[in-house]
């Protein structure tokens, strides 16, 4: 039987291979555009934004994927803590997955990606000193990638205005005539943030909380 830490290690080498996949593409395309090559830059802004929904999905479902190996081998957990002993090998992790998809509330889902959510709900099921507790989580930046996630998928205009209200303030400080017409592709792929693409900064955020989450 795989250990806990073996289970981690091995999840975190999967979560990295997908991130770096992730960067290939997203090299191939943007070295791709321009005039006489075969992307137009509203081609590449289009798959940017795809690339990065699929990067923070996956940071999504790595976080609820630790959180469930937490919940099912770690002792400080409420179902290690009521259970000394299990019927079946599996039977920790089905039972944590009911724990954990069953809403604390009356929300119509469970929130994964608010960090913040994540964090609170860990520290009921989890005990206040965990992975998620950690205070070298970068829970500002991971707030930051949120909201430009849901200018993406929501497309409403509660996330418009959140994404415009984003970029106008630090570490971007667009201008009003930056912000006239634009769409959340082009801000990754063509503003900088530290030097590099908002893009590329989105995935050095991802790729160094997942090592401080997998310590």
């Amino acid at each position: 039987m795989l250990s806990l830490m073996d289970r981690i290690n091995a999840h975190k080498t999967d979560v990295d291979g997908t991130f770096n996949h992730i960067e290939t593409v997203f090299n191939t395309i943007t070295q791709n555009c321009g005039r006489g090559k075969i992307f137009l830059l509203a081609d590449t802004n289009r798959l940017v934004e795809g690339l990065f929904l699929n990067m923070w999905a996956k940071w999504e479902t790595s976080c609820k994927y630790l959180f469930l190996l937490d919940l099912s081998y770690s002792p400080s957990s409420v179902l290690c803590s009521e259970v000394k002993k299990f019927r079946t090998i599996r039977a920790p992790f089905r039972l944590a997955e009911f724990i954990v998809n069953h809403p604390d509330s009356s929300r119509y889902f469970i929130e994964w990606s608010n960090f913040n959510v994540v964090k609170e709900r860990s520290k009921a099921l989890l005990g206040d000193n965990n992975r998620f507790t950690n205070p070298q989580i970068s829970s500002l930046e991971l707030q930051r990638l949120r909201i430009i996630r849901n200018a993406v998928a929501h497309k409403s205009d509660r996330a418009r205005e959140q994404f415009l209200n984003l970029i106008k303030d630090t570490p971007f400080t667009l201008s009003k005539n930056q912000c006239q017409g634009i769409n959340v592709g082009r801000f990754l792929n063509t503003i900088q943030w530290d030097g590099i693409s908002v893009f590329e900064k989105a995935l050095s955020i991802l790729r160094d909380n997942l090592t401080t989450l997998c310590i």
